[in-house]
Protein backbone atom coordinates (compact mmCIF):
# COMPACT_ATOMS: atom_id res chain seq x y z
CA UNK A 1 0.00 0.00 0.00
CA UNK A 2 1.24 3.47 -0.92
CA UNK A 3 1.82 5.93 2.09
CA UNK A 4 -0.12 8.56 1.98
CA UNK A 5 0.45 12.05 3.57
CA UNK A 6 -1.51 15.49 3.23
CA UNK A 7 -1.63 19.09 3.13
CA UNK A 8 -4.69 21.69 3.52
CA UNK A 9 -3.41 25.59 2.78
CA UNK A 10 -5.41 27.66 5.07
CA UNK A 11 -5.90 31.71 4.69
CA UNK A 12 -7.83 33.08 7.11
CA UNK A 13 -10.17 30.01 7.55
CA UNK A 14 -13.29 28.89 9.61
CA UNK A 15 -12.03 26.53 12.18
CA UNK A 16 -15.35 25.37 12.52
CA UNK A 17 -15.71 24.68 8.71
CA UNK A 18 -12.12 23.72 8.51
CA UNK A 19 -12.57 20.92 11.41
CA UNK A 20 -15.91 19.29 9.87
CA UNK A 21 -13.78 19.17 6.00
CA UNK A 22 -10.33 17.76 8.06
CA UNK A 23 -12.21 14.99 9.27
CA UNK A 24 -13.41 13.61 5.91
CA UNK A 25 -10.30 12.86 4.93
CA UNK A 26 -8.08 12.71 8.12
CA UNK A 27 -8.27 8.76 8.51
CA UNK A 28 -6.92 8.08 5.03
CA UNK A 29 -3.53 9.59 5.51
CA UNK A 30 -1.13 8.77 7.72
CA UNK A 31 0.38 12.41 8.35
CA UNK A 32 -1.38 16.00 7.42
CA UNK A 33 0.36 19.04 7.07
CA UNK A 34 -1.72 22.18 7.81
CA UNK A 35 0.16 25.05 5.95
CA UNK A 36 -1.02 28.77 7.61
CA UNK A 37 -1.01 31.44 4.85
CA UNK A 38 -1.82 33.84 7.93
CA UNK A 39 -1.52 34.15 11.02
CA UNK A 40 -2.91 31.88 13.54
CA UNK A 41 -3.75 32.45 17.05
CA UNK A 42 -1.93 30.12 19.81
CA UNK A 43 -5.42 28.87 21.05
CA UNK A 44 -6.62 27.89 17.82
CA UNK A 45 -3.10 26.13 16.68
CA UNK A 46 -3.16 24.06 20.21
CA UNK A 47 -7.37 23.30 19.37
CA UNK A 48 -6.32 22.06 16.35
CA UNK A 49 -3.49 19.89 17.25
CA UNK A 50 -5.45 18.01 20.29
CA UNK A 51 -8.64 17.31 17.99
CA UNK A 52 -6.27 15.58 15.39
CA UNK A 53 -3.14 13.11 16.48
CA UNK A 54 -1.85 12.83 13.29
CA UNK A 55 -1.22 16.53 11.82
CA UNK A 56 2.03 19.02 11.43
CA UNK A 57 1.13 22.61 11.68
CA UNK A 58 3.16 25.03 9.39
CA UNK A 59 2.95 28.62 10.13
CA UNK A 60 4.46 30.95 7.55
CA UNK A 61 2.19 34.41 9.27
CA UNK A 62 1.58 35.62 5.82
CA UNK A 63 0.45 34.44 2.37
CA UNK A 64 3.69 32.69 0.50
CA UNK A 65 1.66 31.55 -2.25
CA UNK A 66 -0.41 28.16 -2.98
CA UNK A 67 2.85 26.82 -4.81
CA UNK A 68 5.18 27.81 -2.35
CA UNK A 69 2.81 26.23 0.36
CA UNK A 70 2.71 22.87 -1.62
CA UNK A 71 6.40 22.60 -2.50
CA UNK A 72 6.67 22.97 1.50
CA UNK A 73 4.31 20.24 2.62
CA UNK A 74 5.55 18.01 -0.41
CA UNK A 75 9.53 18.54 0.32
CA UNK A 76 8.40 17.66 4.16
CA UNK A 77 6.33 14.39 2.97
CA UNK A 78 9.06 13.19 0.37
CA UNK A 79 12.14 13.37 3.20
CA UNK A 80 10.25 11.67 5.19
CA UNK A 81 9.43 8.31 2.92
CA UNK A 82 6.29 9.51 1.79
CA UNK A 83 5.22 8.31 -1.91
CA UNK A 84 1.74 10.45 -2.70
CA UNK A 85 0.80 13.97 -1.26
CA UNK A 86 -3.34 14.43 -0.88
CA UNK A 87 -3.70 18.09 -1.46
CA UNK A 88 -6.32 20.17 -0.29
CA UNK A 89 -8.18 23.41 0.49
CA UNK A 90 -9.35 24.70 3.13
CA UNK A 91 -13.34 25.15 1.53
CA UNK A 92 -12.86 21.21 -0.05
CA UNK A 93 -14.14 17.93 1.62
CA UNK A 94 -15.33 14.54 0.35
CA UNK A 95 -18.26 12.53 0.94
CA UNK A 96 -16.90 9.53 1.37
CA UNK A 97 -13.85 7.65 1.64
CA UNK A 98 -14.80 5.69 -2.14
CA UNK A 99 -11.86 8.12 -3.36
CA UNK A 100 -9.30 6.76 -1.61
CA UNK A 101 -10.34 3.02 -2.03
CA UNK A 102 -10.52 3.41 -5.74
CA UNK A 103 -6.85 4.81 -5.59
CA UNK A 104 -5.54 1.79 -3.52
CA UNK A 105 -6.94 -0.22 -6.60
CA UNK A 106 -5.77 1.95 -9.51
CA UNK A 107 -2.81 1.57 -11.68
CA UNK A 108 -0.65 4.64 -10.88
CA UNK A 109 2.81 4.22 -12.87
CA UNK A 110 3.74 7.00 -14.83
CA UNK A 111 0.78 9.47 -13.45
CA UNK A 112 1.99 12.48 -12.21
CA UNK A 113 -1.77 12.84 -10.43
CA UNK A 114 -4.77 11.64 -9.21
CA UNK A 115 -8.08 13.99 -9.06
CA UNK A 116 -11.62 13.10 -8.10
CA UNK A 117 -13.92 15.23 -10.56
CA UNK A 118 -14.83 18.66 -8.98
CA UNK A 119 -17.64 19.03 -11.74
CA UNK A 120 -20.30 16.67 -10.43
CA UNK A 121 -21.90 16.64 -7.31
CA UNK A 122 -22.49 13.40 -4.70
CA UNK A 123 -26.56 13.20 -5.79
CA UNK A 124 -24.94 12.56 -9.70
CA UNK A 125 -22.70 10.13 -8.22
CA UNK A 126 -24.32 6.78 -9.37
CA UNK A 127 -21.75 5.22 -11.78
CA UNK A 128 -18.72 2.87 -11.17
CA UNK A 129 -16.41 4.50 -8.55
CA UNK A 130 -13.04 2.84 -10.31
CA UNK A 131 -14.03 4.70 -13.64
CA UNK A 132 -10.99 6.92 -14.86
CA UNK A 133 -10.69 8.98 -17.81
CA UNK A 134 -7.28 10.82 -18.30
CA UNK A 135 -7.67 14.76 -18.58
CA UNK A 136 -5.22 17.80 -19.61
CA UNK A 137 -5.64 19.73 -16.13
CA UNK A 138 -7.22 18.91 -12.82
CA UNK A 139 -7.29 21.76 -9.77
CA UNK A 140 -5.36 21.81 -7.22
CA UNK A 141 -7.46 20.50 -4.29
CA UNK A 142 -8.29 16.67 -3.71
CA UNK A 143 -5.56 15.48 -5.84
CA UNK A 144 -3.28 12.46 -4.91
CA UNK A 145 0.38 13.83 -6.04
CA UNK A 146 3.03 11.62 -6.86
CA UNK A 147 6.02 13.13 -4.87
CA UNK A 148 8.66 11.13 -7.12
CA UNK A 149 7.29 13.00 -10.09
CA UNK A 150 6.79 16.16 -8.15
CA UNK A 151 10.64 15.62 -7.73
CA UNK A 152 11.08 15.32 -10.87
CA UNK A 153 9.50 17.95 -13.18
CA UNK A 154 10.44 20.40 -10.37
CA UNK A 155 7.57 21.50 -7.93
CA UNK A 156 5.55 23.83 -8.29
CA UNK A 157 5.70 26.83 -9.84
CA UNK A 158 6.50 29.52 -7.49
CA UNK A 159 6.64 32.49 -9.20
CA UNK A 160 2.68 32.67 -9.86
CA UNK A 161 1.87 32.59 -6.48
CA UNK A 162 -1.68 31.65 -6.63
CA UNK A 163 -4.19 30.58 -9.94
CA UNK A 164 -3.12 28.65 -12.64
CA UNK A 165 -0.44 27.31 -10.28
CA UNK A 166 -2.04 23.79 -11.28
CA UNK A 167 -3.03 24.17 -14.95
CA UNK A 168 1.22 24.59 -15.07
CA UNK A 169 2.14 22.28 -13.13
CA UNK A 170 -0.44 19.55 -15.70
CA UNK A 171 0.87 20.92 -18.29
CA UNK A 172 4.45 20.38 -17.56
CA UNK A 173 3.72 16.73 -16.52
CA UNK A 174 1.94 15.83 -19.37
CA UNK A 175 5.35 17.33 -21.23
CA UNK A 176 7.46 15.25 -19.18
CA UNK A 177 5.61 12.06 -20.63
CA UNK A 178 3.65 11.72 -17.31
CA UNK A 179 -0.28 11.39 -17.06
CA UNK A 180 -3.13 13.61 -15.26
CA UNK A 181 -5.93 10.34 -14.52
CA UNK A 182 -9.36 11.31 -12.87
CA UNK A 183 -12.25 9.55 -10.83
CA UNK A 184 -15.06 10.23 -13.69
CA UNK A 185 -17.64 9.16 -10.75
CA UNK A 186 -16.23 9.89 -7.66
CA UNK A 187 -16.97 14.00 -6.45
CA UNK A 188 -15.23 16.41 -4.86
CA UNK A 189 -16.88 18.95 -2.32
CA UNK A 190 -15.46 22.46 -3.15
CA UNK A 191 -16.48 25.95 -3.27
CA UNK A 192 -15.05 27.84 -6.54
CA UNK A 193 -15.29 31.81 -5.66
CA UNK A 194 -18.16 34.00 -4.25
CA UNK A 195 -21.73 33.02 -6.37
CA UNK A 196 -23.75 35.75 -7.28
CA UNK A 197 -27.15 35.23 -8.70
CA UNK A 198 -28.00 37.49 -11.93
CA UNK A 199 -30.64 38.27 -13.86
CA UNK A 200 -30.00 38.75 -18.41
CA UNK A 201 -33.22 38.79 -20.67
CA UNK A 202 -35.50 38.05 -18.28
CA UNK A 203 -33.85 34.85 -16.99
CA UNK A 204 -31.92 34.07 -13.89
CA UNK A 205 -28.00 32.71 -13.67
CA UNK A 206 -25.83 31.83 -11.15
CA UNK A 207 -21.93 33.42 -12.24
CA UNK A 208 -18.99 33.58 -10.17
CA UNK A 209 -17.34 36.84 -9.94
CA UNK A 210 -14.01 36.53 -8.18
CA UNK A 211 -12.54 40.05 -6.03
CA UNK A 212 -10.17 42.58 -7.89
CA UNK A 213 -7.00 41.06 -6.39
CA UNK A 214 -7.57 37.73 -7.50
CA UNK A 215 -8.41 38.92 -11.41
CA UNK A 216 -5.06 40.30 -10.95
CA UNK A 217 -3.96 37.19 -10.63
CA UNK A 218 -5.77 35.13 -12.98
CA UNK A 219 -5.17 37.74 -16.19
CA UNK A 220 -1.22 37.83 -15.41
CA UNK A 221 -0.65 34.31 -14.79
CA UNK A 222 -2.82 33.10 -17.90
CA UNK A 223 -0.76 35.60 -19.97
CA UNK A 224 2.05 33.37 -18.34
CA UNK A 225 0.26 30.15 -19.51
CA UNK A 226 -0.32 31.37 -22.94
CA UNK A 227 2.83 32.03 -23.68
CA UNK A 228 4.58 29.32 -21.81
CA UNK A 229 2.63 26.53 -23.93
CA UNK A 230 0.60 28.00 -26.99
CA UNK A 231 3.14 25.77 -29.20
CA UNK A 232 2.54 22.15 -27.48
CA UNK A 233 -1.13 23.00 -26.29
CA UNK A 234 -2.77 25.34 -28.95
CA UNK A 235 -6.69 24.15 -27.86
CA UNK A 236 -5.69 24.71 -24.27
CA UNK A 237 -4.89 28.23 -24.60
CA UNK A 238 -7.59 28.51 -27.08
CA UNK A 239 -10.33 27.62 -24.59
CA UNK A 240 -8.69 29.49 -21.98
CA UNK A 241 -8.59 32.76 -24.06
CA UNK A 242 -12.27 32.06 -24.02
CA UNK A 243 -12.66 31.44 -20.53
CA UNK A 244 -10.91 34.95 -20.11
CA UNK A 245 -13.16 36.81 -22.32
CA UNK A 246 -16.51 35.78 -20.65
CA UNK A 247 -14.79 36.52 -16.80
CA UNK A 248 -14.21 40.31 -18.20
CA UNK A 249 -17.57 40.11 -19.73
CA UNK A 250 -19.16 39.07 -16.26
CA UNK A 251 -17.29 41.80 -14.72
CA UNK A 252 -18.35 44.67 -16.85
CA UNK A 253 -21.88 43.32 -16.97
CA UNK A 254 -22.62 42.13 -12.84
CA UNK A 255 -19.64 42.99 -10.47
CA UNK A 256 -20.38 45.84 -8.27
CA UNK A 257 -16.84 46.79 -8.55
CA UNK A 258 -16.26 47.25 -11.97
CA UNK A 259 -13.63 50.08 -12.57
CA UNK A 260 -11.57 48.36 -9.77
CA UNK A 261 -11.21 44.90 -11.43
CA UNK A 262 -10.34 46.86 -14.51
CA UNK A 263 -7.92 48.38 -12.68
CA UNK A 264 -6.09 44.90 -11.34
CA UNK A 265 -6.89 43.15 -14.41
CA UNK A 266 -4.83 46.16 -15.99
CA UNK A 267 -2.20 45.86 -13.37
CA UNK A 268 -1.90 42.33 -13.95
CA UNK A 269 -1.02 42.23 -17.65
CA UNK A 270 1.43 45.39 -16.99
CA UNK A 271 3.27 42.62 -14.86
CA UNK A 272 3.14 40.48 -17.09
CA UNK A 273 4.79 42.00 -19.69
CA UNK A 274 7.34 43.69 -16.78
CA UNK A 275 8.14 40.19 -16.22
CA UNK A 276 6.87 41.43 -12.61
CA UNK A 277 5.85 37.94 -10.72
CA UNK A 278 5.39 36.80 -7.17
CA UNK A 279 2.84 38.50 -4.71
CA UNK A 280 0.58 41.56 -5.99
CA UNK A 281 3.37 44.29 -5.22
CA UNK A 282 0.51 47.35 -5.57
CA UNK A 283 -1.71 48.80 -2.84
CA UNK A 284 -4.31 46.56 -1.82
CA UNK A 285 -7.55 47.75 -0.62
CA UNK A 286 -10.40 46.08 0.83
CA UNK A 287 -12.76 44.92 -1.73
CA UNK A 288 -17.26 44.81 -1.73
CA UNK A 289 -18.58 41.65 -2.38
CA UNK A 290 -18.96 41.73 -5.97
Amino acid sequence: MAKIAGVVIVYYPDFNKLFINIKTYIDNVEHLYVVFNSPVRKEDANILCSEFSNIQLIINDENVGIASALNQAAQKALSLGYEWLLTMDQDSSFHSDSYFKAFEKSENKSIAIISPNPEIDTISNVGDTDTTDEILCAITSGNLLNLKIWKTIGGFEEKLFIDEVDNEYCLRAILNGFKIIRFKNIPLIHKLGQNKTVSLFFRKYTIIIHPPLRNYYIFRNSLYIFSKYKKEFPDFVRSRKIVLLKVFIKILLFSSEKFKNCRYIFNGVKDYFNNSFGCYKGEITKSKKS
